[in-house]
């Protein structure tokens, strides 16, 4: 992911780049249903989550790496929380 709200920064970069060297048969891209660059990146062939949803979070518990260009406190807070239950 990049920020919730927004993609457009370094991580849909690097997920563009395992979709062409077919690396992203396991990875999601995370990101807020109303953000403007939702439709864009599912019309380009991204497999989306919504940021907090209940997919989102079962991603978290069952990812093995967490990988985004914007890791704030909350990102990775969450991860740990979840991790720890």
């Amino acid at each position: 992911m990049d920020r919730g709200d927004r993609a457009d920064d370094n991580a849909e970069h690097l997920y563009r780049y395992l979709m062409k060297t077919g690396q992203a048969d396991n990875a999601y891209f995370v990101l807020e249903a109303d953000s403007p660059d939702w439709a864009r990146l599912s019309a380009e062939g991204f497999r989306l989550l919504e940021f907090r949803s209940r997919e989102h979070i079962a991603a978290l518990i069952n990812a093995r790496f967490l990988i985004s260009s914007h890791a704030d406190n909350s990102s990775v807070a969450r991860r740990a929380r979840i991790s720890a239950i």
